[in-house]
């Protein structure tokens, strides 16, 4: 009876977790090292590490380092301008126009 009463209560805790994963994952969105996230994956590591909520702390984890990497990617910056020039082009009755043209002026 013990024995049933702890996997009761495992299979509960996983489930609690796991929606507390889906429902508010920010809560697990701590850059950079994202505490409580890996200590979820820690555990889940010795408890469960075939269950479906070991896969899905993995994943968030890796999408989330994935977008901390993207972000911390530095793009040059340009100052653009944008002028309008005044040219129609008529065919078969259409008109289109103005045409706008960036300007790249110079690298900030």
């Amino acid at each position: 009876m013990c024995h049933a009463f702890i996997l009761f209560v495992f299979r509960a805790t996983l489930s609690v977790m796991s929606i507390w994963l889906d429902l508010y994952l920010a809560d697990f969105n701590e850059p950079p090292s994202y505490p409580c996230l890996q200590r979820l994956r820690r555990f889940l590591k010795q408890a469960a590490p075939d269950s479906d909520l070991y896969n899905r702390v993995n994943h968030k984890f890796s999408k989330f380092c994935a977008e901390d990497e993207r972000k911390s990617v530095s793009y040059p910056v340009y100052r653009v301008t944008l002028t309008t020039v005044s040219y129609y082009c008529l065919f078969k009755i259409h008109i289109c126009g103005p045409l706008i043209f960036i300007n790249v002026l110079t690298r900030c």
